[in-house]
């Protein structure tokens, strides 16, 4: 990159990775890429249960899908464990 050359994906080394937060950054998020996400996200939780960032995410996934149950669980998750 210093030389001018290359591009942020050449930084990533898992270009599944660079997928996912270019797909995650987008402002308009199609169906199958949010349940896609959601997908991932809920294994994530699984390895990582204290990711908060990974959990706030998902939140806002099912917000967006309007499961707001499953929402405010995660929500109130993230704000118990800030305290």
């Amino acid at each position: 990159m210093a030389d001018g050359q290359g591009s942020y994906r050449d930084i990533l080394k898992n270009e599944a990775e660079a997928k996912s937060l270019e797909q995650e950054n987008r402002v308009q998020k199609t169906e199958d890429t949010t349940e896609r996400l959601i997908q991932e996200y809920e294994a994530r939780i699984q390895t990582e249960p204290a990711n908060l960032k990974v959990i706030r995410s998902l939140a806002e996934l099912y917000t967006q899908k309007k499961q707001f149950d499953r929402a405010l669980s995660l929500y109130e998750r993230v704000r118990t464990s800030e305290m």
